[in-house]
């Protein structure tokens, strides 16, 4: 649908009843000056596209083609992290078999990992999200298996900051990142 001026348009100008100031008969005119420029550029491009993109889609194919095992994190693994509260929650979901998580870190380890358990302060003992103790326990994992690891500060020791920014994964087939 092609909509062009056909000429000067007299003050006041009724259209269904309701009177149209200059002002916006300037406005239309003017974005019916841009959507001729639109169509244009849409032209150009579509012209480009025809010649241009092609090459580079193979290109860009070959590119993803060639990229190290590394890069193909979904085949093995699903890397999720979400924010609750004062805590990281990473899921690790496999995508095949026999998949050993032998350590994950979060910020490069500056997130410490947490484990279920009880704090006495002051008197009163509270259970929660607590710094593990001792080393991370490697797990193995099957097709479709999914679980989540707790990483966080949640006794807000000073210069801990849990702000996401790394998770790495590391598994007997390769590690794997996810990063904001």
């Amino acid at each position: 649908m092609s909509i062009e001026p056909i000429g000067f348009i007299h003050y006041p100008l009724l259209i269904s009843g309701y009177r149209i100031s200059q002002g916006l008969l300037s406005l239309k005119f003017y974005l019916l000056k841009i959507n001729a420029m639109n169509r244009r550029i849409d032209h150009v491009l579509r012209t480009h596209m025809k010649t241009t993109y092609p090459v580079t889609a193979v290109m860009a194919l070959l590119a993803t083609v060639s990229l190290p095992a590394g890069a193909a994190e979904n085949d093995v693994i699903k890397l999720d992290v979400q924010k609750s509260g004062f805590e990281l929650l990473v899921t690790v979901i496999a995508r095949t078999d026999n998949i050993q998580i032998k350590n994950i870190d979060v910020n490069r380890g500056r997130c410490l990992l947490l484990a279920k358990g009880t704090v006495t302060y002051q008197g009163i003992t509270v259970e929660g999200w607590v710094p593990k103790k001792g080393e991370f326990t490697p797990t193995t994992m099957q097709f479709a298996d999914g679980l989540t690891w707790h990483f966080g500060n949640p006794l807000q020791q000073k210069g801990i900051n849990c702000s996401f920014v790394e998770a790495r994964v590391f598994t007997n087939k390769g590690t794997f990142t996810i990063s904001e």
